[in-house]
């Protein structure tokens, strides 16, 4: 560069980085309104329509009546107003659509909503995808309560390039009375490079949160970590199709409930590993208590799923306690679940039931997990 355009380029002023547009949506607002807090929009879908990419729209106290689902074809966050009361969602399912036709989305946020009252037992969520995929996705400390369907569907197709099906963050969301049976709490398909923390599940009509795929390894990178999940009839969190996914620090409670009136029936653990074929997965510092089973690998009555124990499958350092059809159970053809070092109700170790299947569970804890420090080392192992 010469003299005379360095000169030239350090007198040039500085241009500030102009921040998102903020829309207000209020329901004493108007459809003509330009979205302001003086002049607020008077529903959700008409500050969408209005948003810029990378727009936050601020949902103000008050219940809103959802008559079509709202589409985010764009990059937008969807917040509670700060500092206002509830900002209550209601309507027929889905309410949030995340992409379209045309291909799926990324950079959605959608945080501090109570989504109460939701009807439509045949959607795929309250807030769900189409299947084309989503990314760089924050579901925030919102309530789900009286829903016909999940709270949450993601049903991205497998094999879809990044950033879809990646870098999604489901945290502390509450999620009660999932009404319809066959939904469960979350229903999250291929998802990778993501973390579900921090979230409350409780009376679903079928799993509290399922993580699944069409195949090995389209469930990677996943942290599912600090949850609370109870009162489901089957299980409380599942994984299928998983490589490299850590459930740590979640408490499972009253999971597997149908298991205690149907002695046929599958799948009803607090922890079910779907297909024994999955690999470096890790189930540690969890407390399962009072459901039908602890941790299943692979469900007896679906065959399919079941083959020789995965590649480093580890279960240490959990509270495994008054889980009466086995706090670990292997159902895999071949091979030994490494089950050792967790506490199982007794200084004494596992007892008769306690164990299902090929399970090495010595050494294990004479204390329980929080008391002491485990011969295992820390849950993401050495």
């Amino acid at each position: 560069m010469g003299a005379a355009a360095l000169v030239a380029a350090m007198a040039a002023p500085a241009v500030a980085a102009v921040p998102p547009m903020v829309l207000y949506v209020s329901v004493h607002g108007s459809a003509a309104g330009p979205g302001t807090v003086r002049a607020p929009f008077q529903t959700i879908a008409e500050a969408v329509a209005a948003a810029p990419p990378g727009a936050t729209i601020r949902v103000m106290q008050g219940t809103y009546d959802v008559a079509a689902p709202i589409v985010l074809t764009q990059p937008v966050t969807i917040a509670a107003a700060r500092g206002a009361g509830r900002s209550v969602i209601t309507g027929a399912a889905p309410i949030f659509v995340l992409g379209d036709s045309s291909g799926g989305v990324t950079g959605v946020t959608i945080e501090g909503l109570a989504f109460d009252n939701i009807s439509n037992a045949g959607a795929n969520g309250v807030i769900t995808t189409p299947g084309y995929g989503a990314g760089d996705v924050a579901i925030l400390g919102n309530s789900f309560r009286n829903t016909a369907t999940q709270a949450i569907g993601y049903h991205g197709n497998p094999g879809l390039a990044a950033p879809l099906g990646t870098h999604w963050t489901i945290a502390g969301n509450r999620i009660t009375d999932v009404t319809t049976a066959g939904q469960s709490g979350m229903f999250l398909g291929n998802l990778q490079h993501s973390m579900v923390v921090g979230n409350t599940v409780r009376t679903t009509g079928w799993a509290g949160m399922i993580v699944t795929g069409t195949g090995p390894g389209d469930v990677a990178h996943l942290l599912i970590a600090g949850n609370r999940v109870s009162q489901v009839p089957h299980e409380g969190i599942q994984v299928a199709y998983g490589r490299d996914v850590h459930v740590v620090y979640n408490r499972v409670t009253q999971a597997g409930l149908d298991g205690f009136t149907n002695a046929g029936a599958s799948m009803d653990a607090a922890v079910s590993l779907f297909n024994t074929s999955q690999s470096n997965v890790w189930v540690a510092h969890n407390t399962l208590y009072g459901n039908y089973q602890g941790v299943e690998l692979g469900p007896i009555s679906y065959a399919p799923s079941l083959g020789a124990v995965g590649t480093g499958i580890r279960i240490a350092d959990n509270n495994l306690v008054g889980n009466p059809r086995g706090d670990v159970v292997d159902n895999a053809v071949s091979g030994t679940l490494n089950a050792r070092d967790n506490w199982w109700g007794s200084r004494m170790g596992p007892t008769a039931g306690d164990i299902v299947g090929a399970v090495s569970a010595t050494p294990f804890l004479n204390h329980p997990v929080g008391q002491g420090q485990s011969q295992f080392g820390h849950w993401h192992g050495r």
